[in-house]
Formats: structure tokens, sequence, C-alpha cells
């Protein structure tokens, strides 16, 4: 489903996702290593991720399938959801990422 150059670029913006509300919850960390481990991202990945600026990772996800940009967006909701409170920062990165990837509208 996703390149690799793409699969450093979705987990680049789950770990963003991750930290957009300034603390990182060990119920997220849960949440994004199920969600990576399911995608089969190695720790080699996941370091080259913690790298790649937010802009250059959604950069690369625009060449996703839509289906690609809808499952990260899904993913992206699932660690915004795992410590139970929803920050006002974690939802305009989630908008953010959704009109950038030009899929806004499934989310209305």
């Amino acid at each position: 489903m996703l390149t690799q150059n793409q699969k450093i670029a979705f987990t680049s913006i789950l770990i963003e996702m991750a930290n957009a509300d300034g603390l990182i919850d060990a119920r997220e960390c849960v949440a994004v290593k199920k969600i990576l481990s399911s995608l089969g991202v190695d720790n080699e990945t996941f370091l080259l991720a913690r790298e790649i600026p937010l802009p250059l990772a959604i950069d690369v996800m625009e060449n996703a399938s839509t289906e690609g940009k809808i499952f990260l967006a899904k993913k992206l909701v699932e660690v915004i959801d795992a410590d139970e409170k929803v920050a006002d920062t974690e939802i305009a990165l989630l908008n953010a990422v959704a009109h950038r990837l030009k899929i806004d509208s499934y989310f209305k």
C-alpha cells in the first residue's frame, strides 16, 4: 500500500501527531507502536522518520493513493484518541494534513 519513502513520511507524521499537544502519553506511544508494527516499520525507518520535517513528510504523502491518505488520517485520529484528550493542536494538525492531502472532504 505504501512505498518505503511513504512509510517514512507516514511515521514522521504519526510522531508529529503524538507530539502535537506537547505531551507524549504512554497510551499514544502504544497506539503509534501498534500502527507502525502493523505496517512493518522497523527501527531504521523510525529513526529516519524522526529526522524528516513535517512539511516534507506531507509532500511525500501527497503521492500516496487516496486509500493511503485516508488510512493515514484514520491512524492520526487513533493517536489523537489514544490519551482520551483532544487538544486543539491535534485537531489543527489533522485538519492541515487532510487539507494538504486533499482528503478533508472525507472528514466533514
